[in-house]
């Protein structure tokens, strides 16, 4: 998925010392990823700046049992940024592809959003979620937390959820398609999508366990649709 990913990145497992300090040197804020994290947990943002950079790469390649990527930090296109400037706030698009009849099947799409001044947006790591019209790109519904209270607005920086319009959404759609087209024997996949400040699209990560809870958050089972 090189082409979709839209951003520098390098995997400490496979790099050199000297890479990794070039990726630094070249982007002194930088995301930190444990590969075997989840729902948040295992990101960090560094700023290089402000550590002992040697200090810091010493200390993360003498843990053996762990495996890090280092990401470049992305921008985000002006209304989704404003929702939750401390964090890119990913659009979830969840497909399912019959690939006898070359179809693809939009099951739901959900807006991410980052809460408390988190550096990700994971729903689960205090997360703030919101349905998505598939047919307009239209926030339709109220924002949800793991706790079950509802926003119409954002309840840090007060921006309005309920009826945003996600820019370029027909060109997200258009990207995801190619996206599923890419491993064609991988059928069901929820993709996360950032639109970046310059209108570039770039896929965050792809999820095998695209969280069901987060598919039904506004209160509406999805058995059908998946059993049809």
């Amino acid at each position: 998925f090189r082409a979709f990913l839209g951003r520098e990145w390098i995997d400490t497992k496979t790099a050199t010392l000297e890479q990794l300090q070039e990726f630094i040197q070249k982007h002194p804020i930088f995301f930190v990823k444990d590969v075997m994290g989840f729902r948040g947990d295992g990101v960090k943002r560094i700023d290089s700046t402000k550590i002992q950079i040697n200090v810091f790469l010493n200390d993360l390649l003498s843990q053996k049992d762990t495996h890090y990527i280092f990401d470049e930090p992305l921008t985000e296109i002006l209304p989704l940024r404003e929702l939750h400037p401390w964090s890119i706030n990913t659009i979830r698009i969840v497909t399912f592809y019959d690939s006898k009849h070359d179809k693809i099947h939009y099951m739901n799409a959900r807006i991410r959003i980052g809460n408390k001044k988190n550096n990700v947006d994971n729903f689960h790591y205090d997360g703030i979620g919101a349905n998505i019209d598939i047919a307009t790109g239209i926030i339709t519904s109220l924002g949800y937390d793991t706790h079950n209270r509802t926003y119409i607005t954002h309840p840090i920086t007060k921006k309005q959820i309920l009826g945003l319009q996600i820019p370029m959404w027909q060109e997200c759609i258009q990207y995801i398609e190619k996206a599923v087209r890419h491993i064609p024997t991988v059928r069901y996949i929820g993709w996360d999508l950032v639109i970046q400040e310059d209108g570039k699209l770039c896929l965050i990560e792809a999820n095998d366990n695209a969280d069901h809870d987060f598919q039904q958050l506004h209160n509406k089972g999805l058995w059908k649709e998946y059993k049809q």
